[in-house]
């Protein structure tokens, strides 16, 4: 079979560039609509930035007016202000370790010592509770009460040596019976409590328990017990020796002694 081309080249070369033309324009349109969508997504893109850009700064505002309407906001923010805040704090903070050398000193000396069992302390109201034993019974428990209530805190503020009364007052904070301790011995079992003073745990306040002259000296005067409780009592057929005795200083109690 035999093909005649009655296409001439000149129209080939023209059909070919029509062909060329075509595909440049639909990739320029292409390109336009892609260019386009671009524009069009970067538009929205900065006016959401926009839009956040001014929640951003009206929350900046509000938060900088609240900040700013704060009370001693310099003394709250500045780092200096913190650290006069700390040591503020360190200063004004409680120190227990007193504790200790406090059950000591109140501790009488024998035969009226105690056996501390517990401890108790409430920094809130400043309430101490201590339960212990007293082979001593009653007499003993009388005379930590007094020693107690006689023991003075000496402590320095602004470089003056102050001292101020322990407790105004010491309680029974349950109520005392007789038991046997571990060794088999009949002892009292007690527990006061007393409302001691707040210098007491002062820190940085160079605090020192001052024990009272009872605990090296106890007497019925002075621990306000009848002779006749705990002295072995009056006769009842010597009236006259009796009132004498009322009238007579009464004596040291000494270890040993009767009604001990």
């Amino acid at each position: 079979m035999i093909e005649i081309n009655l296409v001439p080249d000149i129209k080939q070369e023209f059909l070919k560039t029509q062909r060329q033309r075509n595909r440049v324009i639909s990739y320029s349109i292409l390109a336009g609509i892609i260019a386009v969508g671009v524009v069009i997504i970067t538009a929205l893109w900065y006016a959401s930035m926009l839009g956040l850009g001014t929640l951003y700064s009206n929350q900046i505002d509000n938060n900088s007016k609240e900040l700013l309407g704060a009370q001693d906001l310099n003394k709250t923010v500045t780092l200096q202000s913190q650290l006069a805040t700390i040591d503020a704090l360190h200063s004004a903070k409680q120190d227990y370790s007193i504790i200790a050398d406090l059950l000591e000193k109140v501790n009488p000396v024998r035969p009226n010592n105690i056996k501390v069992v517990q401890t108790k302390v409430d920094p809130a109201t400043r309430k101490m509770t201590i339960t212990g034993t007293a082979e001593n019974g009653y007499q003993a428990l009388a005379v930590l009460k007094k020693t107690i209530e006689d023991t003075k805190v000496q402590y320095t503020d602004n470089n003056e040596v102050k001292s101020v009364q322990l407790t105004k007052k010491v309680y029974d904070a349950q109520q005392t019976t007789f038991g046997e301790d571990s060794s088999g011995k009949r002892v009292l079992q007690f527990t006061v409590g007393f409302e001691y003073a707040e210098e007491l745990t002062k820190s940085n306040a160079n605090v020192t328990v001052i024990p009272s002259e009872t605990k090296r000296e106890v007497t019925d005067s002075k621990l306000g017990v009848p002779t006749s409780l705990f002295g072995g009592g009056i006769k009842s057929d010597d009236k006259t020796n009796a009132a004498k005795q009322d009238t007579k200083p009464a004596a040291t109690v000494k270890g040993g002694s009767n009604g001990q």
